[in-house]
Parts: structure tokens; sequence; C-alpha cells
């Protein structure tokens, strides 16, 4: 999606390596907080941005398998060059309102 590749490099900037001040203060520690161990599951992460949520999971609940998604090619490049998740697979997925029910 060429808007969300655009602005990639500043997203990444701002997320950093725990969200921008809401995720990183409040919404990441509210999820892990309502998860369950994740162990013998799979996980699939939709809309990952440069994979900052994926990579607290995989610490913090340990699932088995990941699968992280974005729209944006350059911010899924992103989420594997920021220390990328061991046997994840990352992939660019896209929806079209035109051909949904």
């Amino acid at each position: 999606m060429a808007y969300y590749d655009s602005i990639a490099d500043a997203w990444g900037a701002e997320t950093g390596d725990q969200g921008e001040a809401l995720k990183r203060f409040v919404v990441n520690r509210l999820v892990l907080d309502r998860l369950p161990d994740l162990r013998g599951r799979s996980v699939l992460d939709l809309g990952a941005g440069n994979g900052y949520l994926a990579r607290l999971l995989v610490r913090a609940k340990r699932p088995d398998r990941m699968v992280i998604t974005d729209l944006s090619d350059a911010l899924l490049r992103m989420a594997v060059a920021r220390r990328p998740v061991r046997s994840a697979l990352y992939a660019r997925v896209d929806y079209d309102a035109r051909t949904s029910g």
C-alpha cells in the first residue's frame, strides 16, 4: 500500500520497539496481562507495522508460531530488520472492500 510505504520510516521512528506513548504506557500492558501463556498456540498479528507487538508477545507469552502481516512492504521489511521473530512467517496482506461479501 503506497501510503503506508511512504510513511514507514516516520512510523517506525515514532513507534520504536514498544509503540507510541499510549501503547508503551497503557495498551501493551493491558493486552499482555489479559492473554494467557501461548505455548502450543499460533498467533496472527494483523497490521503488525514494524513488528514491535509480535516481539513483545514472543518474549512474554511464548507462542509456538507467529504469522506477522501488514499492508506495507516497507513496514514488513522494517519488522524483519529490527530483530526478526525467529521462525515467524512474514506476509504482506491486502484487503479490498470491493471483493468482500
